[in-house]
């Protein structure tokens, strides 16, 4: 039973990290569109917010990655 908490919690972060991805893509592709035309302060303004966004959507990957490993060491010791 414990096993199959542990793979289920593994695909609900795979999940969550899958969907942080594309709104990464999704955000850096709006941030170059951005960033090519740059020519007010609220465009600027705009383009930092976004740049934040996505250093924080990152950081979150990140931490889901090392949940993922974390669990799959788990998943792995339980097993003789």
């Amino acid at each position: 039973m414990k096993d199959e908490l542990i793979r289920e919690r593994i695909r609900y972060y795979t999940e969550w990290s899958r969907s942080l991805w594309i709104g990464v893509l999704a955000l850096t592709g709006g941030l170059s569109g951005l960033g090519l035309t740059l020519d007010s302060p609220a465009k600027g303004i705009l383009f930092l917010i976004g740049l934040v966004v996505d250093f924080l959507l990152v950081f979150g990957i990140i931490l889901l990655h090392t949940r993922i490993e974390k669990l799959i060491g788990e998943l792995g010791r339980e097993k003789p």
